[in-house]
């Protein structure tokens, strides 16, 4: 018994097996993915899709939409109902190493989703409206066009760990001035004119994907983004750092309870500015981490007082202060297990009620007035005196937020390893634009 209709796989050669042709030849004239997709749906008299490993929009042909292409050009990614079906065909397409059309049911109705692949990994989809004719011609066609796709994709793939080594050398200090600026140049993006940097520490659940956000955002404003360790840096086109920060969290964020914490710095004009810019840019994003404002968006001028305190320069006079007020309070945790640092701490917010103290870490009141007197033997009657007070109260506050601050220090844990067979996120292109005008972006463009 033959398979049904909507189980059947047609029979299209593999990208791989397709000879040189017009549409390689577009690719190697510099055309981008929006052109050959043109092109290659002309070719085939039939709508096209390219979509990233997600499922998330990067092209669509210009002509020849119907209702299912055009529901997903505006919403920039394949609705829910045919996701599962389209995750399994490229998901099974990846594991197999090659490349095969796939036809699938209603609801999507009948599509052919080919899967781009590059050395056996999954780099995309290219998706056809609608099955086409069965002579070898079209089969031909489709399989060519699929090849051209793919290899545009993985030009952006390759410059995007471009863009990223410029990001990162620039950082980490690792090339001179001018190589740097010379590299930037390439990409369009003219280091002597004024940039804001922007550091953002993407919410766990959308890391996997944050880079690919990224690179569609550079693709639309200009500018570079690239990882630092567990952050994504962006170099933006001079405009006020909140509204920068605004840009990227939207970029970054599927939600409001998934936006990444951004801090952004200058703008800033050379290697050495960019720099110092990057700098100020972390730490307020690690301020922010510190401060429980995890999703926000800041300047280090926003954060007042507290940029001043946990400046580099002073961490030293900070952790002096620190341990000339609590230091006989801090070091008593080694002696018993009892956190009056906590105590203490309930009992100046409480504004010095012994039972709503108590009620607040959960202990008895009696057991709360012995913590009470133990207090007095390390740091003196005189600690509840209003001045003493403030200080231990600044004291406390500067202690919780420097061991938050050196915890965000650490880089947190890396993006989860991509699955076997899947490529790393494509740099999204701006709707209608070319990958090579994406590519050569400028600040302002």
């Amino acid at each position: 018994m033959s398979a049904p209709e909507h189980q059947r796989k047609p029979d299209v050669a593999t990208p791989s097996s397709a000879p040189v042709d017009c549409f390689t030849q577009l690719v190697l004239d510099g055309a981008g993915v929006d052109e050959l997709v043109d092109a290659v749906a002309a070719a085939l008299d039939t709508g096209l899709l390219v979509l990233d490993p997600r499922l998330k929009l990067l092209a669509a042909s210009t002509a020849r939409q119907d209702a299912y292409e055009r529901d997903v050009v505006r919403a920039g990614m394949v609705d829910e109902r045919s996701h599962a079906a389209l995750t399994s065909a490229l998901t099974g397409a990846a594991r197999m190493g090659a490349a095969a059309a796939v036809v699938l049911p209603a609801p999507a109705g009948a599509r052919v989703v080919v899967p781009l692949l590059a050395r056996s990994e999954l780099i995309g989809a290219l998706v056809v409206a609608s099955a086409p004719t069965t002579s070898r011609l079209d089969r031909s066609l489709l399989a060519r066009g699929a090849a051209g796709v793919a290899l545009v994709l993985m030009q952006l793939l390759a410059e995007q760990r471009m863009r990223g080594d410029l990001v990162d050398d620039l950082l980490g200090g690792r090339a001179d001035a001018e190589s740097i600026a010379r590299r930037a140049r390439l990409f369009g993006l003219d280091l002597a004119q004024p940039l804001t940097v922007v550091v953002a520490s993407p919410h766990p659940d959308r890391r996997r994907w944050a880079l690919a956000d990224g690179m569609r955002l550079v693709a639309e404003q200009g500018g570079l983004v690239g990882e630092v360790e567990d952050t994504l840096v962006f170099l933006l086109p001079a405009r006020d750092g909140v509204a920068a920060g605004e840009l990227v969290s939207r970029a970054l964020g599927g939600g409001s309870a998934e936006r990444p914490t951004v801090g952004s710095a200058g703008p800033a004009v050379g290697p050495g500015e960019l720099l110092a810019a990057h700098a100020d840019a972390l730490a307020t994003q690690r301020l922010l981490v510190a401060l429980d404002r995890s999703g926000d968006v800041a300047t280090a001028l926003d954060l007042g007082l507290y940029t001043a305190i946990f400046r580099e320069a002073n961490r030293k006079e900070l952790a002096h202060f620190v341990a000339r007020t609590l230091g006989a309070v801090l070091d008593y945790r080694h002696e018993r297990p009892i956190d009056l640092i906590g105590t203490l701490e309930s009992y100046l917010d409480s504004g010095c009620q012994a039972t709503k103290a108590a009620r607040a870490i959960h202990v008895h009141v009696n057991t709360l007035y012995q913590r009470l007197e133990r207090l007095d033997r390390l740091l003196g009657e005189r600690w509840r005196e209003p001045d003493r007070r403030l200080e231990l109260h600044m004291a406390i506050r500067l202690h919780r937020l420097s061991e938050r601050l050196e915890h965000a220090r650490r880089p947190s844990a890396r993006p989860p390893a991509r699955r076997a067979g899947v490529a790393e996120p494509l740099p999204a292109t701006a709707p209608r634009r070319s990958a090579r005008r994406a590519a050569a972006a400028r600040p302002g463009s």
